[in-house]
């Protein structure tokens, strides 16, 4: 059985790429901390993007809104697409750092699909 690198899971000894895309023929960690760097990166940069651009609709409401106010009424766009377009970008650059971390942190072992004894 081979162990993913990337994400620990255990595959079949004919496998040459595991489910999450990492190959592995070349599963060695140097590989693997390699990729996490480059995923953590681009995690990072989904969250900035999806904060901006929530941000920036939030900012956008809101100066629309005291706008059309100062005028003693009138129409103001929301700019809701905008909001949750962002929240869902950071969210999901979110998720994935956690993932990677969780990777990281997990040590990959061959014998993993061994039973474990219970404790007394």
């Amino acid at each position: 059985m081979k162990t993913c690198a990337r994400c620990g899971l255990v595959s079949p000894d004919s496998s040459l790429v595991c489910e999450c895309g990492f190959s592995l023929a070349s599963s060695n960690r140097r590989a693997a901390a390699r990729e996490h760097a480059v995923q953590r990166a681009a995690a990072r940069n989904r969250m900035i993007i999806g904060a901006a651009l929530a941000i920036f609709a939030t900012i956008g409401t809101i100066v629309g809104y005291l706008a059309a106010t100062q005028r003693g009424g009138g129409y103001y766009t929301v700019w809701i697409g905008g909001v949750v377009a962002g929240a869902t970008m950071f969210m999901r650059g979110w998720g994935k750092r956690l993932a990677i971390r969780e990777a990281e942190a997990t040590p990959s072992q061959p014998d993993q699909d061994q039973p474990k004894e219970p404790k007394p």
